[in-house]
């Protein structure tokens, strides 16, 4: 909901608009602060200090983001207070596509100068800069998380909206504690499962943010654009920056389904009848009401499109990555059958593909039946 602070007493507008930002500011912490009681409650003193030291470095990582974007969401502020919706939409854009590559660009440098980290924060003790530089190589992933999360909110605040980031937040920061005590006691995954449960509720939040029906209208043009670019194309450069590990597979994998996901989640939120909104808030329904039982029913089954259709292309999208550059898996088995000439092993790798892929759809459309029973 946008919130005209020119409207009505001032100081009821400001309480209204600030206490969802001080909120959210709180619940911000409770990623770390997640991951640092459970990490000493379960994983012992050592962990604790890998975490702890890590936190440092993470606060001024996102700092530089966080800056950027709340500077963006001044000319957002003034954009939108002058009622110019194209120039407002124009700098989110801009800002966007700005901040973003300079993600990037610190999001690679962290990667490439991960060993040298140790020095620079004066990590003596071997054993903990063991589990320090464990949890960072995953922790880091979700700098983009971060950077997604903050210039959406920093949008939506600066149209007058601070209520809808706190809720996302809220969402994400319940999510990261449950994942956090379930990677951790239950896969037994250490402190890289803590940065686990933190990168997967970073992106929750933020990209669950970038649905709402503002920002989706100002980026959808900038995204249909990316959706263009020959994504298996990308597949040398992630092996270039990445290695020739799982994580170049994985982007891989990830970048072919992105869009499709992204798309028809727009979609999905765009078909909500906004007579059924105001129907629900008019018998006193709140957000997280009108989110649960009227915005997500009508995006699940384009979700469920979207992972029956994603399936076969995030599989082409590790094979590729196992073609280009790998020792091991299906990918690697084609490129050396190929190279001798031997027809019946590629017949023989396409066959148990097509198989994995049918047992997959299978899947899908059990818990297609099972979750739209009200269809």
């Amino acid at each position: 909901m946008n919130k005209d602070l020119t409207q009505g007493p001032v100081m009821r507008s400001m309480l209204l608009f600030a206490v969802p930002m001080i909120l959210g500011n709180l619940l911000q912490q409770c990623y770390n602060v997640a991951d640092t009681l459970i990490v000493s409650w379960y994983l012992g003193p050592d962990a604790l200090a890998a975490v702890g030291s890590a936190f440092t470095l993470m606060t001024f990582l996102t700092s530089i983001l966080l800056g950027l974007c709340m500077g963006s969401g001044a000319v957002f502020s003034i954009r939108f207070g002058q009622r110019d919706e194209g120039a407002l939409r124009e700098s989110a854009r801009a800002a966007f596509v700005l901040i973003a590559a300079l993600t990037v660009v610190l999001n690679i440098l962290t990667f490439l100068c991960l060993d040298g980290i140790q020095v620079f924060l004066r990590v003596s003790d071997e054993a903990i800069w063991a589990l320090m530089r464990e949890y960072l190589a995953v922790i880091f992933w979700g700098i983009a998380g971060t950077f997604l999360y903050n210039y959406f909110a920093c949008y939506l605040r600066a149209v007058g909206d601070s209520v809808t980031p706190l809720i996302f937040l809220a969402v994400s920061a319940l999510l990261n504690i449950g994942l956090d005590l379930w990677f951790v006691i239950g896969l037994r995954r250490g402190v890289a499962g803590a940065a686990e449960a933190t990168v997967i509720s970073q992106y929750v939040s933020g990209l669950g943010l970038g649905l709402s029906p503002r920002v989706s209208r100002a980026l959808m043009p900038l995204m249909t654009g990316l959706n263009g670019l020959p994504k298996l194309a990308l597949g040398p450069l992630f092996i270039i920056w990445f290695g020739m590990g799982l994580s170049s597979k994985v982007l891989i994998s990830a970048l072919m389904v992105f869009f499709i996901f992204a798309f028809n989640l727009y979609t999905g939120v765009q078909s909500v009848d906004p007579a059924l909104v105001g129907a629900v808030r008019l018998l006193g329904g709140t957000q997280g009401q009108i989110l649960g039982k009227v915005i997500w029913p009508a995006c699940l089954p384009w979700l469920l499109t979207s992972l029956r259709t994603g399936l076969g292309l995030s599989l082409s999208g590790a094979i590729v990555g196992e073609y280009l550059g790998s020792t091991r898996g299906m990918g690697w088995l084609l490129s050396a059958a190929g190279d001798v000439f031997n027809a019946q092993r590629v017949l023989c790798c396409v066959l148990i593909l097509v198989i994995l892929i049918i047992l997959l759809d299978g899947v899908v459309r059990l818990l297609e039946a099972r979750l739209l029973r009200w269809r």
